[in-house]
Order: C-alpha cells, then structure tokens, then sequence
C-alpha cells in the first residue's frame, strides 16, 4: 500500500493529492516524514527480533552491531534525510 510505504520510508511520491489533502487537512501530514520516532520504533522491532543473540558470549555486543548495521540500512532506504 503505497499509505504504508509512506509511513515506513517517507516516500510521498506516490500518495494521491486526495490523500496528501486529507493528511494535510487533519495536521498529520508531519507523520509521513520519516523522524525519530520511526527510528525508534524500528530500533524496537530489531531489538525484539535480536534477543536470542544476548545468549551467546559477547551478545549483547553482536546484538548491538547488528541492530547499528540495520539501522544504517534503513537510513539509506529512506535517503539520509535528516
């Protein structure tokens, strides 16, 4: 859905006016930018989805290595935009 891809990427290109109106209208518009919410959000998932890696020695440093590696990931998804 190209609502969701906006949400999760920030990427307006493809909304309909109708639907950039009625964001705009409601004063929601700022939710379709990527922020620091959606970074932690997606922080949150990752740390969910990495837990079973606190088990093994050194855990909770590959988990954090590979929480940091995807985080980058997706600040490149979503173009670096600060």
């Amino acid at each position: 859905d190209k609502v969701a891809s906006a949400l999760l990427l920030g990427d307006k290109s493809g909304l309909d006016q109708e639907v950039k109106k009625a964001f705009s209208g409601t004063g929601t518009m700022h939710v379709l930018a990527v922020s620091g919410l959606h970074v932690c959000i997606i922080y949150f998932i990752l740390q969910t989805l990495t837990v079973f890696l606190l088990r093994v020695k050194y855990g909770k440093w590959v988990q954090s290595l590979v929480i940091i590696f995807f985080l980058w990931i997706y600040a490149f998804v979503t173009g670096l935009c600060p």
